[in-house]
């Protein structure tokens, strides 16, 4: 994928949503199933940004944490160690 390439999903059923936007809880969860099938980052580089995401505190977890059930990801791996530590 190029530097201008944009990936567009349908949005999940009961998906956060914020007006017509996709808040970052729904991104990181999303982001986590398909970063390394569309090849948009390794998985150091995206627990960076969802490090940096999660400590802003701008993050609703409990919201997070139900995408990610809704989704079938083991939202753990998301937080890694972030929210824990």
């Amino acid at each position: 994928m190029g530097n201008a390439t944009v990936v567009l999903c349908p949005s999940v059923s009961r998906a956060p949503a914020e007006g017509r936007y996709t808040p970052a809880e729904a991104v990181l969860v999303d982001l986590f199933l398909e970063r390394d099938r569309l090849g948009l980052m390794d998985a150091e580089e995206f627990m960076q940004m969802a490090g940096a995401l999660l400590e802003s505190g701008r993050v609703p977890l409990g919201t997070l944490v139900e995408h990610a059930q809704r989704r079938k990801v083991d939202w753990l791996k998301i937080v890694d160690y972030h929210v824990i530590n």
